[in-house]
C-alpha cells in the first residue's frame, strides 16, 4: 500500500473516518455562520422596522399638531399594525409598549377630531384596560367619557366620569363634565354644587397645575359666572396664563374666544389665533362661525361651518352652527338637513332640538313642533333657553 491506499484504491477505514470528521465540522461550521447571520439580519430588520416605525410615530404627532388629522390617524394606524405585531412576539419588550401606546393614544384622538367617535371608543377602551401606564388610563377613560357625553349617553357618562373622579382624583376634568352632566338635565343646584368645587380648589390651590385642570377650573369658573360675575375675570386670567405659557393651546384659545363672548366682547381675533397655531381646528372654525354670525356676515360664518365639517362631518356643534346661518338665511329645509344631521349624533342636543322645534313652528307644523317641545322640557324641564330660540327666529 502506499500512502493508505488499498488495492481498491479507496483510504481505509481510519482514513475515511477522519475525511467525514473534517465534513462534519465544515458543516457544523457553515451552519453555525447561517445561524449566526440570520440572527444578525433579524437583528437588523427589526432594527430597520423599529426606526421606520419611530419615524411613522413622529411624522404622525407632526400631521396631528398642524391639523391634518386624517394623514395623522393613517400613519398611526401603521405604526399600530407595525408594532402591534412585533409586540406580540415580543410581549416584553417595553420600547415596543411604550410605542404601541403612544401610537394608539395619538389614533384615539385623532379619530374624535375626524369623527370617527366608535373607532375612538374602542382604542380608549383598549387603552384603559391594557395600558400599564395610569396616566394613559386616566386620559383613555377620560375620552371614553366624553364620546359618551358628546353622543349624547348621559347616564353612561356619568357612570363613567364617577368611576374615574374615583380612580383618579387629581383629574378635574371629570367633575366638570358631572356638572354639565346635572346642567343638561336642568338640576341646577346640583351642577353649581359641582362647579363650585373649582371655586374652591381655586382658593386652595390646592390642585395639579397641568392645562388640562387648569382649562377645567376655567370652564367651571365660566359656569359658576351665570350666579356669580366677579368669577368671571378669574376665569379670563387662568386662560390667559395657559396661553403665555403654551401659545400652542388651541384649546384655551378657544376657550378664551368662547368665553369672551359670553361677556359680548365680539371679537374674532381669539379664534384666528387658535386657527394661527392650528389651521383645521374645528372648534376655532365655530367660533369664529359665532362671530361672524353675530356680526351678520352669514356668508363668512358659513364658510367657517363648512371648514368644520370638512375635518369632522360628525361635528355638532359645526352642524348646529351652521343650521343656525341657514335660519338666518330663511333657508329651513337646508337648515332641517343640518339640525338631523346633528341629532343623529347627539339625539337629545338641546339647541339642536329647540332649532328643529322652531323649524318646524315657521313651516305651520303645529303637531310637530309640539311633539318636538315636548321632547326638550322631557330632557330638561327648567330649558327656558327653547322659547327664546324659537320667538329668535
Amino acid at each position: 500500500m502506499k500512502h493508505g491506499i488499498g488495492s481498491t484504491g479507496r483510504p481505509g477505514p481510519e482514513r475515511r473516518a477522519a475525511a467525514a470528521l473534517r465534513g462534519c465540522s465544515r458543516a457544523l461550521r457553515a451552519i453555525a455562520f447561517f445561524l449566526a447571520a440570520e440572527s444578525v439580519f433579524a437583528a437588523a430588520a427589526s432594527a430597520a422596522e423599529a426606526l421606520d416605525a419611530q419615524k411613522l410615530l413622529n411624522a404622525a404627532s407632526e400631521r396631528e399638531k398642524k391639523g391634518f388629522y386624517a394623514l395623522a390617524l393613517e400613519k398611526y394606524r401603521e405604526v399600530i399594525g407595525a408594532l402591534g405585531k412585533e409586540s406580540a412576539e415580543q410581549p416584553g419588550d417595553a420600547d415596543l409598549a411604550a410605542g404601541l401606546l403612544a401610537a394608539r393614544e395619538g389614533a384615539m384622538r385623532t379619530a374624535r377630531m375626524t369623527g370617527e367617535l366608535e373607532a375612538a371608543a374602542a382604542l380608549a377602551g383598549e387603552i384603559a384596560r391594557g395600558a400599564a401606564d395610569e396616566a394613559a388610563k386616566g386620559r383613555a377613560a377620560m375620552a371614553e367619557g366624553e364620546i359618551l357625553f358628546y353622543k349624547g349617553a348621559l347616564d353612561e357618562a356619568r357612570k363613567a366620569f364617577e368611576n374615574l373622579r374615583k380612580s383618579h382624583p387629581r383629574l378635574l376634568r371629570p367633575v366638570l363634565f358631572l356638572g354639565l352632566i346635572e346642567k343638561e338635565h336642568g338640576r341646577g343646584d346640583e351642577a353649581y354644587a359641582l362647579f363650585d368645587t373649582f371655586t374652591q380648589l381655586w382658593l386652595s390651590d390646592d390642585f395639579d397645575k397641568t392645562p388640562d385642570n387648569l382649562i377645567s377650573i376655567a370652564l367651571g369658573a365660566v359656569e359658576m359666572s351665570q350666579r356669580h360675575q366677579d368669577m368671571v375675570k378669574d376665569a379670563q386670567r387662568i386662560l390667559e396664563d395657559v396661553i403665555d405659557k403654551d401659545p400652542g393651546n388651541v384649546e384655551a384659545r378657544v376657550a378664551l374666544g368662547n368665553l369672551m363672548m359670553a361677556k359680548y366682547v365680539v371679537d374674532r381675533k381669539y379664534f384666528t389665533d387658535a386657527l394661527k397655531e392650528n389651521a383645521n381646528y374645528p372648534d376655532a372654525h365655530v367660533g369664529l362661525a359665532a362671530c361672524c354670525l353675530t356680526r351678520y356676515d352669514n356668508q363668512k360664518a358659513a364658510e367657517e361651518c363648512r371648514r368644520a365639517l370638512k375635518v369632522n362631518p360628525r361635528h355638532v356643534d359645526a352642524l348646529v352652527m351652521g343650521a343656525m346661518v341657514d335660519l338666518a338665511d330663511q333657508m329651513y329645509d337646508q337648515a332641517d338637513k343640518g339640525l338631523s344631521a346633528a341629532l343623529a349624533v347627539n339625539p337629545r342636543h338641546l339647541t339642536a332640538l329647540s332649532l328643529s322645534a322652531g323649524v318646524r313652528y315657521m313651516r305651520g307644523d303645529r303637531e310637530g313642533f309640539e311633539a318636538v317641545r315636548a321632547k326638550v322640557f322631557g330632557l330638561n324641564p327648567k330649558y327656558g333657553e327653547f322659547y327664546h330660540m324659537v320667538s329668535g327666529l
